[in-house]
């Protein structure tokens, strides 16, 4: 059969580098509170892995810096009920800190991650599977032993 089928099961989080639309005002913590079950503890331990402290989470959103802004977006992506990530150049932005936090989260997450991305260490740290489109067509080049 022609095309993608996507099983009833899957919850897909979307992690896009530019776009991002929110209620300003909200804090930093409000906003990561918002659909998550992680207890405040858990939550302030991965912004503190990306490089958002105790300072900075009562901050309003409106205060943040579009870096800030990308590291709160994939924190929050990757606390949430999502099986599957697709994540649209997810190293953007990031210092090399933050960098290396995303790769640990990316890691030990239990679902499926999708992603693009220009940064040949993220892929060769992360990635298990890579397909590369050529000619029009998706071809895989490389398949991690695992």
């Amino acid at each position: 059969a022609d095309g993608l089928t996507i099983s009833p099961k899957a919850e897909i989080g979307y992690f896009t580098q530019t776009g991002y639309k929110f209620n300003t005002h909200k804090s930093v913590l409000s906003f990561m509170q918002e659909e998550c079950e992680y207890t405040v503890a858990e939550i302030r331990a991965v912004l503190a892995s990306m490089g958002i402290g105790a300072n900075d989470i009562q901050k309003n959103l409106s205060d943040l810096s579009g870096g800030e802004i990308i590291k709160l977006l994939l924190s929050k992506m990757l606390l949430g009920k999502y099986n599957i990530l697709l994540m649209d150049e997810p190293g953007n932005y990031l210092d090399l800190k933050s960098i290396a936090a995303l790769e640990t989260m990316m890691k030990s997450y239990a679902g499926t991650i999708i992603f693009v991305s220009h940064d040949k260490q993220l892929v060769d740290n992360i990635a298990d599977i890579i397909y590369e489109i050529k000619d029009h067509k998706i071809i895989k080049t490389f398949e991690r032993d695992c």
